[in-house]
């Protein structure tokens, strides 16, 4: 099993999809309580995908592709983004003009990721 951080985040970018269609199937709790285990330590990044499939998301809506191979993105090359609560382990680049990567993991309080350059929090 992966660390709590590695699955918090895994959980992170894929919560405001199985957030909304868990509300539209009567299933919210379930996501929140896969939440409060990844937290915790006692949820797998399997955990994640079989909630989604069991909410009807297909695994690649929650598990994403990532940057195109050779494509560095649209800032500079060292240019990453990371969890502002320093909860997991989530690292991120932004998509070229896509907008700064968002924390997921308090609904209804989604903060931009930290911007760090050459391993450096700016």
């Amino acid at each position: 099993m992966n660390s709590a951080a590695d699955v918090v985040a895994e959980l992170c970018p894929a919560l405001p999809r199985l957030r909304r269609r868990a509300a539209l199937v009567g299933r919210s709790s379930d996501v929140e309580d896969l939440l409060s285990r990844a937290r915790a330590g006692q949820a797998s990044e399997d955990d994640v995908t079989e909630l989604a499939l069991r909410l009807g998301l297909p695994e690649s809506e929650v598990r994403g592709a990532g940057p195109l191979p050779g494509r560095a993105g649209g800032g500079p090359v060292d240019e990453w983004f990371r969890c502002p609560a320093g909860e997991c382990k989530r690292r991120e680049r932004r998509g070229p003009s896509g907008p700064i990567p968002e924390c997921h993991l308090d609904e209804g309080s989604e903060r931009p990721l930290h911007r760090m350059v050459g391993g450096q929090r700016s």
